[in-house]
């Protein structure tokens, strides 16, 4: 009975620190979703990459000095068809680390007014200057990160915001997974009843390779 209560305990315990991330953990994550992500020959929402070749995102992740918003902040930006002129979103995330939990979240924050602020990265005087004014929750929670393999998969469910479009709450569901080689993403969002208003149900709507 003792040996099968300490192995109960053991295999917890193990479980628990398992999902841990870990301050080298956390330093890989920071270091390796910099760079530059296309979806040129993956797939979008499931179609094959020949069908879904319309679709295509190319993605661009630097790090920023936004000091109201303290340190491990990125700025991400997405494209369509890897063309300027083709603005599809524009994103910070920033990155909270507990030391003593071993836990990691992060924020995903948009901007008010998207053409004021494309490549910030470039402009570090910009960077100096923005305010919380200036942005807005993407997603209405955080997401809380875990190791999956070489990867990380960083989770928000449920979020909630008021639409004033749809007058009405929104739930939002929304995942990404940083990998050496790649980038994933998905994101959905229901209304009350369950019924799907946007995104897709894919466990990874978009998937992107490391372009750079």
């Amino acid at each position: 009975m003792k040996h099968s209560l300490f192995l109960a305990l053991l295999l917890c315990y193990v479980g628990a620190t398992a999902q841990q991330i870990t301050p080298k953990d956390f330093k890989k994550i920071c270091r390796i979703f910099a760079g530059e992500y296309d979806s040129v020959g993956e797939t979008f929402n499931g179609l094959p990459s020949e069908k879904a070749a319309f679709e295509r995102m190319h993605i661009t992740v630097a790090p920023v000095q936004v000091p109201f918003l303290g340190k491990n902040v990125f700025y991400v930006k997405y494209l369509k068809q890897n063309d300027p002129k083709q603005l599809y979103r524009q994103r910070l995330y920033v990155f909270k680390y507990d030391k003593s939990k071993k836990s990691l979240t992060s924020e995903a924050l948009s901007f008010q007014k998207d053409s004021a602020f494309v490549d910030l990265h470039l402009n570090p005087a910009k960077q100096q200057e923005l305010t919380a004014a200036q942005l807005k929750s993407s997603l209405g929670c955080p997401s809380a990160w875990l190791p999956e393999g070489d990867a990380y998969v960083g989770r928000a469910d449920s979020c909630v915001f008021y639409s004033s479009r749809r007058q009405e709450n929104i739930f939002i569901y929304d995942k990404m997974r940083i990998a050496p080689n790649g980038l994933s993403t998905s994101e959905m969002g229901k209304d009350k009843t369950g019924k799907i208003l946007f995104g897709s149900p894919s466990e990874y709507a978009l998937k992107l390779n490391r372009w750079k």
